[in-house]
């Protein structure tokens, strides 16, 4: 009982499925959300704890249910009585009244072996124990889920970052083929003496600086993807391209949850099991109380003699064999402690209260995170309808920009403006997009429905 409670406070655990789509995507680089979260399942290192945890939860069962079966023992011993034990008789056994005789007794040689048996009749502590590895089965099974829950969490993070940073580099690669194009062209000119050399020296550094920012996105975006191979198995070596989702694309109203209660949730589900478990541990300590009944047998076989005769026949040796056998009842009626088994009952009743105050704790807390939830959902959508609009327009004032420059309408001043808000609006709408992204991922861990991103 005691190995079951102290896995309380080890929560993490579990085996799972391995999919066979994740692996089959392996071979040409592409992989969708759902292959990347089927790969993080088979090679996170939360994960692969998990299962150790598993095991480990599984053998501790075997250890309580070990109570309940029948022990069976055996021994043997072979004693050589170097100086033979003395036993004072009166003189009246020897026929020299008022005297004292000493007389040696014993072999010199005896050998015993045996074998005994028990079986637990009654025992409530052993029977609570049971219960108890039945409801920790149980406990490692949500513990195994929450660990998958936390680890889809999180890599579903990583692969948004990296499609929207991969997307922000496609924005940045195209607007420098636009800036390469027009100093191109302004060095034409240039020549042909129809512009300043200035101009030139000014768009060439605009081209310098968004060149030099594209390799901070391209250093980063490296540094996103050697993350996600990390937790996710792939070779650092192999290039990773990421499919199903178009950053450009306005992502379609989430579908919330027809049922929302946090009580069904996997981290208020695993304090009901930890709280039965506390529970189960009070009632193994009341059990200390009560009377066991044990049924016994056992069996000697003796060989005595005062010569070293065992590795002779029986009717060359001068040992003597004899053997005995029991069974029985044993009955243990425990009477007084020093209060041992009341001080563990009143831990075991604190442990409950904690337990209590975690559950009231985290009902809140969950609660809350679902409120925040829904409430960034649909800020962060306006706010990236808002970017969406703001890129749309950002675009088509650079376009007209590059129009009216080259017809020598607008100033190359004006150029740069257009060509930096229009940079600023990529980046803004990126941002936009990985935090609604994230908000997504936060609604559907409140609603307890996140694993249905490795079914999608």
């Amino acid at each position: 009982m005691k190995g079951i409670i102290i896995c309380v406070g080890l929560v993490a655990a579990s085996l799972i499925a391995k999919p066979v789509l994740a692996q089959e995507a392996a071979s040409d680089g592409n992989y969708s959300l759902q292959e990347i979260l089927g790969l993080a399942l088979e090679h996170h290192v939360e994960i692969r704890k998990a299962d150790l945890s598993i095991l480990e939860g599984q053998q501790k069962v075997r250890e309580v249910k070990a109570q309940a079966l029948p022990q069976l023992n055996g021994n043997a011993n072979l004693t050589d009585n170097l100086l033979l034990p003395v036993l004072i008789l009166p003189g009246e056994f020897t026929g020299n009244p008022g005297t004292v005789s000493q007389v040696r007794i014993g072999t010199q040689y005896n050998f015993a072996a045996s074998a005994s048996a028990s079986q637990q009749i009654f025992n409530q502590s052993v029977f609570t124990g049971l219960q108890a590895a039945k409801a920790s089965e149980e406990f490692y099974e949500l513990s195994k889920s929450l660990t998958e829950e936390q680890v889809i969490e999180q890599v579903a993070s990583f692969y948004y970052q990296v499609l929207i940073t991969q997307h922000q580099l496609e924005q940045m690669e195209s607007t420098l083929q636009k800036l390469e194009e027009n100093v191109r062209l302004v060095a034409l000119q240039v020549d042909a003496g129809f512009v300043k050399k200035t101009d030139l020296s000014r768009l060439k550094v605009s081209q310098t600086n968004l060149k030099t920012q594209a390799q901070g996105i391209s250093d980063g975006l490296s540094q996103q993807k050697n993350l996600l191979k990390y937790y996710t198995g792939i070779p650092l070596e192999q290039d990773v391209s990421l499919e199903g989702l178009n950053p450009a694309e306005m992502p379609g109203q989430v579908q919330l949850a027809d049922d929302s209660e946090v009580t069904n949730l996997t981290s208020y589900r695993l304090l009901d099991a930890q709280q039965h478990l506390y529970s189960l541990e009070e009632k193994s300590f009341k059990s200390g109380y009560f009377p066991t009944l044990a049924l016994t047998a056992q069996y000697a076989y003796n060989g005595v003699g005062n010569n070293f005769d065992y590795f002779k026949s029986k009717e060359n040796s001068t040992l003597n064999w004899y053997d005995n056998a029991s069974i029985g009842l044993q009955l243990s009626v425990p009477i007084f402690d020093g209060f041992r088994k009341d001080a563990q009952i009143q831990q075991s009743k604190i442990h409950l209260l904690k337990v209590q105050e975690d559950k009231r704790s985290t009902e809140k807390m969950l609660s809350l995170q679902r409120a925040n939830a829904l409430n960034t959902i649909r800020t962060s959508r306006e706010s990236l309808l808002a970017q969406q609009e703001n890129v749309a327009l950002a675009q088509e004032v650079y376009n007209e920009g590059q129009q009216t420059y080259s017809e020598g309408v607008t100033s190359l001043s004006d150029l740069l403006d257009a060509e930096t808000a229009l940079t600023d609006a990529q980046l803004g709408y990126a941002s936009a997009l990985l935090q609604y992204r994230l908000s997504e991922l936060q609604l559907l861990k409140s609603e307890g429905n996140i694993k249905s991103l490795v079914n999608q």
